[in-house]
């Protein structure tokens, strides 16, 4: 394992947690606007979606199909917490493990929420991307699918 790799890899998933972040703020504050009337509605999923795969396409590794993620129409305000869930400061980084071209990395979110997550990661020809299926530790121990 290389120490530039690792250095590269962490530096992916800290700027992608802080994009994540600063999205799930852009569309709580959405929700506001929509709710208070400053603006139209019409467009919600539309523009979150659209905010969602600027983050995916500069983070993930794109393989032509959709992401995991699903934005259900009739429950608009469950993806949008009055606290952010993602951000450098919410997710510290643990450890990485690093094989050829793919990596795994573990996480740890701070209270309240403290899940330890799985990360795996690719690197192309553009550097190390985030693979579209993170994992979450269950208290079995098994990991278990957990959209981005």
């Amino acid at each position: 394992m290389s120490e530039a790799d690792e250095a590269e890899i962490r530096a992916v998933l800290v700027s992608f947690f802080d994009a994540m972040g600063a999205w799930e703020a852009d569309c709580k504050r959405l929700h506001y606007q929509i709710k208070n009337g400053e603006v139209a509605g019409d467009d919600k999923f539309e523009r979150i979606t659209a905010g969602f795969m600027e983050v995916f396409e500069r983070f993930c590794v794109l393989t032509g199909k959709p992401p995991k993620r699903t934005f259900p129409p009739d429950n608009f305000v469950s993806y949008y917490p009055l606290k952010p869930t993602y951000g450098a400061d919410l997710e510290k980084i643990e450890t990485v493990e690093i094989a050829g071209n793919k990596a795994n990395a573990l996480t740890q979110t701070t209270p309240p929420l403290l899940q330890r997550y799985r990360y795996e990661l690719q690197r192309g020809a553009d550097g190390w991307r985030i693979k579209d299926n993170r994992k979450v530790l269950r208290t079995d121990g098994k990991f278990q699918a957990a959209d981005l």
